[in-house]
């Protein structure tokens, strides 16, 4: 997800601080990353507009860097960890190449349920969207039909943080019986970043959840985020210096009876109900949506996925086929 021109300013900045003009100074890199996923991010008309017309695409190889180096060499790794199924995963592999028939999506649509999935068969599944303001308005509604006591949760911010860069949510309402996912890694390894959990009891300085996977019942803090500037120092040029700009404090949680399919990239889950809405309009979105379950079982569709929801960019298969 590493953009054309990212890659390039890192290039720029290692170049400086190794005095070297050899691309990335000199230093040897090692990249990791699927390219069949979501494209890297693109915020704004303009940079979409500066992206095509400088770089041609926004992925990495499209960066000035990249065509300097000559001993760039390509390693793909063929096991698969997070699903077991041989069928699951010759599916997932043929919506990942676009080679997807109408079998193969009658296959994937045996997961759609026209009947309304039960209570106990909604705990710990999650939602994926393709729209922010769709899972924003599932999660509120599952809210308000908990009849349990709300609590708000204010935000601590300090020093120059905009609102963009809020790695949690500001106000943060939660209930008792509420389905949440956890937004940081715990370092006694008790959950991860992306864990769901149900909200159990809720205090003024802390909240009790049970892990989805264990079934284990911990106490979540509020986490400081800190926001930091990099600057050269001046009085050692060549060295970064660390500056903390602002700062961000709140519990490390969100609700999460829906997510987006771009915050869940990344993340396993064992139940999941994908809602395509109107439609993929990315490449690899519908593919990270259905990947990110476990099994085929587990998987269900709020309506049935479309041959035009398989969108896999022809420039990522042409450098793909190149370095193979």
């Amino acid at each position: 997800m590493v953009r054309a021109d990212l890659l390039d300013h890192i290039d720029q900045v290692l170049r400086l601080s190794m005095k070297s003009d050899k691309p990335f100074g000199g230093l040897p890199m090692f990249w990791i990353g699927d390219l069949y996923q979501l494209p890297p991010v693109i915020s704004s008309q303009e940079e979409k507009f500066y992206l095509q017309n400088k770089y041609g695409s926004p992925y990495f190889f499209s960066s000035d860097v990249f065509k300097e180096l000559h001993d760039f060499e390509l390693i793909e790794l063929s096991k698969v960890y997070r699903q077991k199924e041989m069928k699951f995963i010759r599916l997932l592999n043929k919506i990942r190449n676009n080679e997807i028939d109408e079998d193969d999506l009658d296959e994937i649509n045996a997961q759609y349920k026209t009947s309304n999935l039960s209570e106990e068969e909604g705990l710990f599944r999650i939602h994926l969207c393709t729209l922010n303001k769709v899972a924003q308005a599932i999660n509120l509604d599952r809210l308000s039909k908990l009849s349990t006591t709300a609590h708000i949760y204010q935000a601590q911010k300090s020093g120059i943080i905009h609102h963009t860069q809020f790695p949690a949510d500001e106000q943060l309402i939660l209930k008792p019986g509420a389905q949440v996912m956890l937004l940081r890694n715990d370092p006694q390894k008790r959950f991860v970043n992306g864990s769901l959990a149900i909200i159990l009891h809720l205090k003024t300085d802390v909240v009790a959840v049970q892990l989805e996977e264990s079934g284990e019942i911990v106490e979540v803090e509020a986490f400081e985020w800190q926001m930091i500037k990099y600057k050269t120092n001046t009085s050692d040029f060549g060295s970064i210096q660390t500056e903390i700009t602002g700062s961000f404090k709140q519990l490390p949680l969100k609700l999460a009876w829906a997510v987006t399919i771009h915050k869940s990239q990344g993340k396993t889950f064992e139940r999941i109900l994908v809602d395509m809405g109107s439609g993929a309009f990315e490449f690899g979105q519908a593919y990270v949506a259905l990947s990110r379950c476990t099994t085929l079982e587990g998987l269900r569709l709020a309506k049935p996925l479309k041959l035009s929801d398989i969108k896999t960019d022809e420039r990522i298969v042409d450098f793909m086929n190149h370095y193979r």
